[in-house]
């Protein structure tokens, strides 16, 4: 669970998807509805404008408020390769 910087939004994992939550309305929207595995962790921007996820060989970067893929970082053998969506 993390706050964005300014309050207004809370981010969280339920099962197999990561929410955010406005704070004041209560209304919840899903970013990414399939984290298998080990991806449990994320990392939210400064801004609360991206939201991150690692998981094998890829680093996975959502846009919070489209819900879309902006960005994947593929690991090959300790470089990472950056894939623009």
């Amino acid at each position: 669970m993390e706050l964005s910087a300014d309050g207004s939004r809370l981010f969280l994992l339920y099962g197999e998807r990561l929410v955010v939550r406005d704070v004041d309305s209560g209304a919840e929207r899903t970013i990414v509805s399939d984290l298998v595995g080990d991806e449990r962790h994320f990392v939210l921007s400064l801004d609360g404008r991206r939201v991150s996820l690692f998981r094998g060989k890829h680093l996975k970067v959502w846009d919070t408020s489209t819900g879309s893929l902006v960005r994947l970082w593929t690991s090959d053998g300790g470089i990472c390769k950056a894939h623009p969506r």
